[in-house]
């Protein structure tokens, strides 16, 4: 199996990312890295950004899979990678990876939340009464501080 490559851009807030991650032949993840993507960069960027996350692991050709249209374009026109366009559940790990770095994102980026986050609602009582139930219900269990050492 050839190494693969998923190059996807993600838009979280304000800005656009460009994640790749780069699985080796063995399907194991290698690396995974995040970049800003300014709205209108060229989609040649992209494929450059996987190469030389290629070659930093002595990759000279390798698999590239992509959701976007214009990387799959830029991609066509490279020797030694082989583009395919797929469904984007299935570079959907790429996208995810920017989610997951949310906090770290916002704070090197400097990225301001666009909306407040919804605060949940109270609890009904009937919920709370039977939380209270299983807690106790618990502490019996446990054996009410009995076995602590």
């Amino acid at each position: 199996m050839r190494p693969l490559i998923i190059v996807e851009t993600a838009a979280f807030e304000t800005m656009t990312f460009l994640s790749a991650q780069l699985y080796g032949e063995d399907g194991h993840l290698l690396d995974s890295v995040t970049w800003p993507w300014p709205y209108g960069t060229d989609a040649s960027i992209a494929v450059e950004a996987a190469r030389e996350l290629a070659e930093a692991h002595q990759f000279e050709t390798f698999d590239l899979w992509t959701a976007n249209t214009e990387i799959y374009a830029a991609c066509l026109a490279v020797a030694g990678v082989a583009a395919a366009i797929k469904h984007p559940s299935d570079t959907m790990s790429a996208r995810r990876a920017v989610e997951d770095n949310r906090d770290i994102l916002i704070e090197l980026y400097g990225i301001k939340p666009t909306a407040p986050p919804i605060p949940l609602p109270p609890l009904p009582r009937w919920r709370v009464m039977i939380g209270r139930h299983v807690r106790a219900l618990l502490k019996i269990i446990e054996g009410n501080g009995k076995y602590e050492i």
